[in-house]
């Protein structure tokens, strides 16, 4: 029987954007490496000569200004409605300047005899193009800012244009906003039809303890961003206070998009530094409530520009921000600047939300929930970067993603900072061609992706013609000549403008649409925040009508689409932002429509079946919340990769007391209490006490008939990250209607381990159910596994067996989940285990032991990060399949065969404790650590007292030079090869294969998996959950999955109703006599239930 398992948050796309054979996707790469898809035009080709100058002086320097190096913007659009997309370049220190289009990406440039102001020496930033009196004519608006300015200068500029290719200032405007301005957005907030606008301003002052200041005060409203509402005529109000967005931060990306779907356009800053970025949710009564918070795990430290679109063809736009992360490990280890972890959980305390350096894909869960997969899509590092645009370059239908890049100075460097210090110490102030001596300036090629279509990108910079080094800031994307494909158009600073001609529609492989919208009898002329949806084959593709993105820079109106291969589309329309839906009748491809505001009915809310609904768990009596202790595992081990303390709670469902109605166990963390659930006639569940050590914490349970009696017992695995507590297991004996009773007797005297999972089942053929234990990780030894023990069932009674069952088992890398299956149909239950730095490993019953069968079952050994097993028969060949939960390809190291991520673990510095280093191998295949400088001298003093004397040296040594020996001699020595959640299905003839389970179900670990027919069409479907909240600070932690729903056979709805977007530990099936649910049990937080519809 075949399986299809299709994500139900999610939709593969399908069809003609298949992926191409390893034959063909060679031959493709090699066409492009000789035909690029771009090509950079001379300025005596196409023009444009804009260079962005700055100047540098001892008062006006990056010491004095930050900002100096933020380079300016570019717009783009049809200003004198010939057809054509004109265009117009901001300068720092330089006059702005605007060009005509003049075919052919020819450009006239027509500044001064269009009335732009020129030698006024003001410092331009942003700039968007809008039709503000819905005249028909696109006018300009141009923000300000610059160092030490006067408020004259710093006046925003509004052009208005007069038609006949001149411009007038309009010095009166109410948009003349004097504060530092970035950017600003036009976009209808009350939906009155016409258009309001966001201006995004920085206070003067740089300073992080500053602004941490200012987030727990009232909002400064000299320097706050504002809010500016359109009350008819031209006449504007500041309406910031009334709305409630007074903010004090440092803003440098800025998009006004409808977030979560209700038609009200929201405002997504993103802001640079510490302060966190903010979602204004749009309340529909003119005020906004900042949500970013309920509406992300995480967002980037130093969010710098943004850009909105649908990357995986689902109907619902995603966005991506920039940062500044280098991807080079040379340049990553001297400039990446080192996480404070003080204040990280400072600014955690006082409100902030999580924030990591990387830029970050956030895609929509069709919840108003977003989920950042930069690291799963491979498009997290990009360097000091700007201005991202999100169109689909090639037009085969699929989202890419290019990136501006570069700054004139790494001032980053944290070996120059080291010099300038010493020669301040040494010489006192020093002057501005001083500081700089020492700073390295190094110009960097911009980045592009393709678009692959299942959650990846392919990075092709140099193939597709873009990798020309430079200081790149602003950027847009537009089809500059009118034949189907976007150019790109990027200011640069110190350097002239590049033009990218797109060679797509030359080489004929493509389809296309490009759609513009008019509105005429409405402010809004350009239908603004309107959407274009393009249907086939079971494919949308969706684009919000937007004129400002990326970074200090404006959009064209024209909403392009590129179609692949299609020759013909089912169907299109437009939604206006009233919600009126139009349908656009697509004859031919490869054409420009012009849609004019006349639509025949109103939009309906999407119909999604759900599976699952969310009750308060109090309803059924289940009122236990899980409260982790303190215990800060970094202290005694820095290089840990996550917190070992931090793995319950432990969850537990089975018949206590033998009425065949499903109870259920939770354990406590170390210091609170577990809880124990007895279920009633009526479906209400009461909680009972039971005795044991509040300082242990309990990490698994199971719950069967140990004595054969009829009734359920329980046996508790305790263990932990927390060194210096002795732990032993517990075994509770169901002593009818007095209980559950300890009985230490039951279970030998033994040297107990850390323990973290369990697993029961008649192995011995007695009649009594035996139990084997996994040893977690040693306490303050990681990756050391702890002893793992069998314990064989007399009677009642557990005892350990005189001749071991399982001799093989690993001494470094510990099991985290262990599941028992007849996968070989002998009559006799195996064994297959699971864990960190381990392989899924198959042990098969001999009736004396388990013998390790793995390589004979066919299955590879995939070492991972493995953290959870589920047997179940998916295919329905009458053998149990296992899925097997990974940590997900959504992580900083995402390693493969070709490219291992490794750790060693040794006494490197003879102090008498173990040192962890993680390591991966780089292009050339060397092995260098994944950590820097500051936090592995830390852990080991001789790195920066012996081996290297700055981060160049360090960055410049292997971890050969860095331990002085060879790693791999270490006492321990680990690689793992595939994070990859896995289904591992039976072949027959006593063999299994695995494969990946779909891309949503690889966005977090899998920590919890039940198998059940959801959706009632008698085949079993898969339910997985697991986040990762508890990484080291330089590490993101784990919070991008949702819960995913996989539907065999089926490729429906979207968004099930299971949404669990916490620190999810487990998942179980409960049964009532009348209904079915889910438990979710999350570290440090409530447990939720979801019931099952049916």
């Amino acid at each position: 029987m075949k399986l299809i398992l299709t994500a139900v948050l999610i939709m593969s796309i399908v069809g003609c954007f298949s992926s191409c054979t390893g034959e063909e996707e060679k031959k493709t790469l090699q066409r492009q490496k000789a035909e690029p898809l771009f090509t950079l035009l001379t300025k005596k080709e196409s023009g444009v000569s804009f260079i962005n100058k700055v100047v540098e002086t001892d008062s006006n320097n990056y010491f004095t200004n930050q900002y100096i190096y933020n380079g300016g913007g570019v717009a783009v659009g049809d200003l004198n409605n010939d057809g054509l997309e004109d265009l117009y370049f901001t300068g720092n220190q330089t006059d702005d300047r605007m060009y005509l289009n003049l075919g052919d990406l020819k450009f006239q440039e027509v500044t001064h005899s269009s009335g732009i102001l020129t030698g006024d020496k003001s410092w331009s930033s942003g700039v968007s193009f809008v039709d503000l009196n819905a005249d028909g004519w696109l006018d300009i608006y141009v923000c300000k800012a610059g160092h030490n300015m006067s408020l004259e200068k710093r006046q925003n500029q509004l052009y208005m244009n007069k038609g006949d290719g001149t411009f007038f200032l309009d010095k009166k405007s109410a948009l003349s906003d004097p504060g530092l301005s970035t950017q600003a957005s036009f976009f209808d907030f009350d939906l009155d039809g016409d258009l309001d606008v966001y201006v995004m301003n920085y206070p003067e002052t740089f300073n992080a303890d500053h602004v941490s200041k200012k987030h727990a005060e009232k909002a400064n409203w000299a320097s706050s961003d504002n809010l500016y509402r359109n009350d008819g005529k031209g006449s504007f109000k500041k309406v910031t206070e009334k709305a409630g967005i007074g903010n004090y931060a440092f803003g440098l990306g800025l998009i006004t998009a409808d977030f979560n779907g209700d038609f009200y356009p929201d405002i997504y800053v993103a802001n640079d530094y510490m302060e966190n970025d903010y979602l204004y949710i749009n309340k529909g009564d003119g005020t906004f409530s900042d949500e970013i918070k309920k509406r992300t795990g995480h967002n980037s430290q130093s969010s710098m520009g943004i850009d909105r679109a649908d990357i995986n063809n689902d109907g619902f736009e995603d966005f991506f921000i920039a940062e500044m992360l280098p991807s080079d490990y040379k340049r990553s280890k001297e400039n990446m600047a080192s996480m404070d972890i003080e204040s990280f959980w400072y600014f955690i305390s006082q409100g902030h939300h999580y924030q990591y350096m990387h830029n970050v894909l956030q895609v929509d869960n069709h919840t108003g929930y977003f989920s950042d997969v930069s690291q799963m899509a491979g498009v997290s590092k990009t360097d000091w970067s700007w201005s991202p645009i999100l169109e689909d370059l090639d037009n085969d239908g699929k989202v890419d993603l290019f990136v501006t890049n570069g700054v004139k100075r790494d001032m980053l460097n944290k070996d120059a900072k080291a010099q300038r210090k010493q020669l301040e110490k040494k010489k006192g102030q020093l002057s501005v061609d001083e500081l700089y001596n020492s700073i390295p300036s190094t110009k960097l090629s911009n980045y592009a992706y393709r678009n692959n279509g299942d959650f990846s990108f392919q990075e092709l910079t140099n193939l597709w013609g873009l990798d020309q080094p430079t200081f790149s800031n602003g950027a847009t994307a537009a089809d500059l000549d009118n034949d189907g494909d976007l150019e790109l158009i990027i200011n640069n600073l110190e350097q002239e403008a590049f033009i990218y001609k797109n060679n797509s529609s030359e080489k004929g492989q493509n389809s296309y649409l490009k759609v513009k919208l008019e509105w005429p009898r409405s402010p809004n002329v350009n239908g603004l925040n309107s959407k274009v949806e393009v249907y086939s084959k079971g494919t949308v593709f969706s684009r919000e009508v937007l004129q400002t993105a990326g970074y200090q820079s404006g959009r064209s109106a024209v909403v392009h689409f590129g179609l692949g291969k299609l020759s013909r589309v089912d169907s299109a329309r437009v939604i206006w932002p009233t919600g009126a839906v139009q349908a656009i009748d697509i004859e031919e491809l490869n054409k420009y429509y012009t849609v004019i505001y006349n639509p025949s009915y109103a939009l309906s809310p999407k119909s999604e079946k759900k599976y699952f609904e969310e009750i308060d768990p109090a309803s059924l009596g289940l009122t236990f919340q899980h409260k982790e202790n303190v215990c800060y595992d970094f202290n005694s081990e820095i290089l840990l990769p996550h917190k070992q303390s931090t793995l319950g709670p432990a969850l537990e469902v089975g018949d206590i007391n033998g009425d065949g109605l499903d109870d259920l166990f939770i354990g406590g963390a170390s210091g609170q209490d577990a809880a124990l659930f007895i279920q009633s006639d009526q479906g209400k569940f009461t909680q009972t006490n039971i005795s044991g050590r509040k300082e242990w914490e309990n990490l698994d349970a199971a719950i069967f008939d140990a004595d054969n009696d009829g009734d359920g017992d329980l046996y508790l695995v305790n263990g932990g990250g927390e060194e210096g507590i002795a732990k032993r297991d517990m075994y509770y004996v169901n002593k009818g209607s007095n209980g559950l009773a300890e009985y230490p007797r039951g279970i030998p005297e033994m040297n107990w381990p850390n323990g973290s999972c369990i697993v029961h089942a008649d192995f011995d053929g007695n009649g009594f159910q035996d139990v084997f234990v996994a040893g977690g990780s040693k306490p303050g030894a990681y990756p050391l596994a702890d002893s793992s023990y069998f314990l064989l069932n007399e009677g009642g009674s557990f005892t350990s067996p005189k001749d071991p069952w399982i001799a093989d088992l690993p001494d470094a890398g510990f099991i985290t989940s262990a599941v028992s299956t007849d996968f070989n149909q002998d009559g006799k239950p195996d064994l297959v285990i699971a864990g960190e730095w381990m392989p899924v490993s198959f042990y098969q019953n001999t009736g004396s032991s388990f013998k390790n069968v793995t390589a004979e079952l066919g299955i590879e050994e995939e070492i991972g990060w493995w953290y959870s097993l589920k047997a179940a028969d998916i295919n329905q060949d009458g053998i149990e399949d296992i899925i097997a939960g990974n940590m997900g390809k959504n992580h900083k190291f995402s390693p493969s065969r070709d490219k291992p991520f490794m750790i060693y673990y040794d006494d490197y510095d003879k102090n008498g404790s173990g040192d962890i280093v993680l390591a991966t191998t780089y292009e050339d295949g060397t092995c260098l650590p994944v950590r820097g400088k500051q936090c592995m001298s830390e852990q080991m003093p001789f790195i920066s007292k012996e081996k290297v004397r700055d981060y160049g040296e360090f960055a410049d040594s292997d971890l050969m030079n860095l331990l002085g020996k060879n790693p791999e001699e270490s006492e321990v020595a680990l690689a793992a090869t595939e994070f990859s959640s896995s289904l591992f299905l039976s072949q027959g003839l006593g063999r299994f294969k695995r494969e990946e389970l779909p891309a949503m179900a690889q966005v977090g670990p899998v920590n919890g998996v039940c198998v059940f027919d959801v959706n009632n069409d008698g085949k079993l479907d898969i339910l997985t959950a697991g986040n990762k909240h508890n990484t080291e600070v330089e590490t993101t932690r784990a919070d991008a999955s949702v819960g995913c729903l996989l539907l065999s056979g089926e490729n429906t709805a979207y968004n099930s109703g299971f949404f669990t977007r916490g620190n999810v530990k487990d998942i179980e099936l409960l049964k009532t006599a009348t209904e079915t649910f889910v438990l979710v049990v999350n570290n440090n937080s409530k447990t939720q239930v979801f019931r099952v519809l049916n």
